[in-house]
C-alpha cells in the first residue's frame, strides 16, 4: 500500500505481540493500483458487526495505529454512523460530505469465501457500486473457543471510486476483537508488501 496507511497493518505487528493465529486465504489487487493511488488523507474505518461493543472495540483499534504514524486523519465509524446499516445512499453522502478519501472496511466472509479472489470474476469487483452494495449487511460476531473465523479486509479509494485491494483471513479460535484486529493487520501487511502496494520494513 502507501506510508500512511500501512500503519494500520505494519504498526501492529509490535502492538499484537503475540504469534498469530490468523492466515491469508485469499486476496485480491486491482490490476490497476499503484502506491501513489493510495496516499489517502481521511481515511475511514468501519467494521461491519452488529454488537456496537464488539465494533467500537475493532474500529478503536485499527484508529489508533493510524493515528500513531501521524500522517492520517483516521475516524472509527461508529461516531458517525450509529448503526451501520444505514441507507448507503445517505452514508455515501456523509462520507464524501466530510472529505473522506480512503476506506478501510472490515467484514465476516465464511469458508467458501476463501476461493472467490481466485476466479477471474474477481476482475469486476473493483466497481464503485459493488463496494456500496455491501455497505448495508451485518452479522453478529462471535468470538468462541472453538471455532474458525474469517474476515474479509477491503481498501476502498474514495477519490478514484474504486477497490484497491482485498483479502480474507482465518482466525483460528478468536478471543476477542482487538487480538483479531491485530492478527489481520500483521498478515494483511505481508500480502500487500508482497504485491508491492506499501513498502517491506527494513
Amino acid at each position: 500500500m502507501f506510508r500512511k496507511l500501512s500503519a494500520l497493518f505494519i504498526c501492529l505487528l509490535f502492538i499484537a505481540g503475540i504469534a498469530s493465529a490468523t492466515k491469508m486465504k485469499s486476496s485480491w489487487k486491482n490490476p490497476e493500483a499503484k502506491p501513489e493511488d493510495l496516499k489517502f488523507k481521511k481515511v475511514l474505518v468501519v467494521v461491519i458487526v452488529r454488537q456496537p461493543y464488539t465494533r467500537k472495540i475493532a474500529e478503536d483499534k485499527a484508529v489508533r495505529v493510524l493515528q500513531a504514524n501521524h500522517n492520517v486523519e483516521a475516524t472509527p465509524s461508529y461516531t458517525i454512523f450509529e448503526d451501520v446499516d444505514t441507507d448507503k445512499d445517505a452514508a455515501k453522502a456523509k462520507i464524501q460530505e466530510m472529505g473522506f478519501d480512503g476506506i478501510v472496511l472490515i467484514r465476516q466472509a465464511d469458508q467458501p469465501d476463501t476461493k472467490k479472489y481466485d476466479e477471474k470474476e474477481a476482475q469486476s469487483w473493483n466497481d464503485y457500486n459493488w463496494f456500496w452494495g455491501i455497505w448495508g449487511g451485518t452479522y453478529n460476531a462471535q468470538f468462541r473457543d472453538d471455532n474458525l473465523l474469517y474476515l474479509e479486509t477491503l481498501l476502498f479509494s474514495v477519490k478514484d471510486q474504486k477497490l484497491i485491494w482485498a483479502g480474507i483471513t482465518e482466525t483460528k479460535n478468536p478471543k476477542n476483537p482487538a487480538q483479531v484486529v491485530g492478527e489481520l493487520a500483521e498478515e494483511n501487511a505481508k500480502y500487500l508488501q508482497k504485491e508491492g502496494l506499501i513498502p517491506k520494513q527494513k
